[in-house]
């Protein structure tokens, strides 16, 4: 691959000549071999288009609001992406992952706490629901988390639970572009 100077008289100029394409990218012209394509596509790369494919139908339709506009074009200038729709296919398509589940302050009583710890790079999870179920599975509670800072949700249990010696507690994230991600942790009951 090669970088195409500004003084090159292929400035601006996209297409292919023969085995070589021309290509704009971030202002720069960039020369390279075409792509070699076999025709056959993996199932991972078929899963790959068709997530990029839902990307694109979502960027274009979260674009359409004003205000959703604007944050993805500061995220976009922070990021150093090309413009808000770049942007909105990155949040899109970036993982996210809940990093902990702190039950230290939770015993089932009322007003007793959960700590969720998430993660999502260059943007944020919006919003955390945590279900409590007995270890036969049958569901106890289920509220959604409050957010108390970029990457904290805390769940307040609003009533007093019956707790069996063990217990499930889930916790499923939801990011502004519906990607779910969850974890679920086994205690005991002292």
């Amino acid at each position: 691959m090669a970088v195409l100077r500004t003084n090159s008289m292929v400035k601006g100029f996209s297409g292919s000549i023969g085995k070589l394409v021309l290509k704009q990218v971030r202002g720069k012209t960039i020369l390279s071999r075409a792509p070699k394509f076999t025709g056959k596509q993996s199932e991972k790369q078929r899963e790959n288009r068709l997530k990029f494919k839902a990307a694109s139908v979502y960027a274009k339709h979260i674009l359409t609001d004003p205000q959703k506009k604007a944050y993805y074009l500061q995220k976009a200038k922070k990021l150093k992406l090309p413009n808000a729709y770049t942007a909105v296919i990155k949040d899109y398509m970036s993982k996210s992952e809940i990093r902990d589940i702190n039950t230290s302050k939770f015993k089932g009583k009322a007003g007793d706490t959960i700590k969720i710890k998430v993660f999502k790079k260059h943007f944020a999870v919006h919003k955390v629901r945590i279900i409590v179920c007995d270890e036969q599975g049958s569901l106890l509670t289920s509220a959604m988390a409050v957010r108390r800072g970029m990457d904290e949700f805390v769940f307040t249990a609003a009533e007093t639970l019956t707790l069996k010696p063990a217990f499930t507690v889930k916790a499923i994230i939801e990011d502004h572009s519906w990607n779910k991600a969850q974890k679920q942790i086994t205690l005991s009951n002292p």
